[in-house]
């Protein structure tokens, strides 16, 4: 529906009517000639990426007759293993440094980890370039050594994304007919899309997991991804991104769930068009900035909310980061 794919140039496509009743739809098909009821035919094609999105290639339809097109018959294949077709965002370079700082409110180490300090591992002997704050004072006073403490080192919390699509809705009057026109900003929707993808990315190679709460989309049931690590959860991550499609439609975000498990998610993001338009009051009024950080892809003229920390994006263009 969406045309996130297109066959190659040996398929040719048109919009093509099944009944009157039903709107028509985008056909794709390949003519072999001459091929015999005794021989078989393999062939490979190419699909090309045109947009985010989603595409299942679930049956096709075979015809077949003679060749001058005079007794035909056609029959349709439900495919046993139907592929998908996913098309992530646009995915650009970000700087995962803020979203690694805000992690038990320490400086993060290398990829992600830092020491917890209330947990003493070992001592060793000083070297060149260690930090005086990890020096065992009292031993040195007791043994004349000196000596660095060698803490824990942990992972830092996962961090949790929060889409609020109807934030984006985009509400305007026709010239024409003086009719409210309802749709999307489908530019900073796009632009939202792919910083989230991109910093999804961008954490895994922290080796920090992530998670993602969408909305209901219309009909469309949203999705609650808890946080994980490994390349089998940003694949999940990117490919709920590709499938999701906002053209203005109501929004519905379960926040009680989102709220009851808030223990798990860690440090939460909730990713908007502005504070101004967000949807997600409850989650703004219960959540203080300690652990929720508004992502905007506009910067508001004044601070809406002091209490909340704000992480301002600009418009992402030429592939350029945030």
């Amino acid at each position: 529906e969406n045309s996130c794919v297109k066959p190659d140039e040996t398929f040719d496509t048109n919009l093509y009517e099944d009944k009157k009743d039903q709107a028509p739809y985008l056909l794709s098909r390949r003519k072999f000639t001459w091929i015999m009821w005794h021989q078989q035919l393999q062939w490979q094609t190419h699909f090309e990426a045109v947009r985010r999105g989603v595409f299942f290639l679930q049956n096709i339809s075979l015809s077949s007759g003679d060749g001058f097109g005079l007794t035909i018959r056609e029959k349709l294949c439900r495919l046993t293993s139907p592929p998908a077709f996913v098309v992530y965002p646009r995915l650009i370079e970000v700087d995962a440094a803020p979203f690694l700082r805000n992690m038990h409110n320490a400086a993060s180490g290398s990829r992600g980890y830092y020491e917890d300090v209330t947990l003493l591992k070992s001592n060793r002997d000083y070297q060149t370039g260690d930090s005086f704050k990890k020096i065992n004072w009292r031993l040195l006073a007791r043994q004349d050594q000196m000596q660095v403490n060698i803490y824990e080192t942990i992972l830092p919390r996962a961090s949790f994304f929060i889409l609020d699509a109807g934030s984006f809705q985009k509400r305007q009057i026709d010239p024409v007919t003086e009719k409210e026109v309802i749709s999307s900003h489908e530019t900073e929707f796009e632009d939202m899309l792919s910083l989230m993808g991109s910093l999804f990315l961008a954490l895994k190679d922290q080796e920090m997991g992530c998670g993602l709460a969408l909305p209901d989309v219309g009909e469309k049931k949203g999705e609650l991804i808890p946080p994980a690590l490994g390349d089998l959860q940003v694949n999940l991550l990117l490919s709920a991104l590709a499938g999701i499609q906002y053209a203005g439609e109501p929004t519905f975000m379960n926040e009680t769930e989102i709220l009851s498990g808030r223990e798990n998610w860690g440090q939460m993001y909730l990713c908007v068009r502005s504070l101004e338009s967000c949807t997600c009051k409850r989650l703004l009024d219960n959540l203080d900035g300690a652990c929720l950080t508004v992502i905007t892809t506009r910067k508001e003229d004044e601070a809406v909310d002091a209490v909340h920390r704000k992480l301002w994006t600009q418009r992402l263009k030429g592939g350029e980061g945030a």
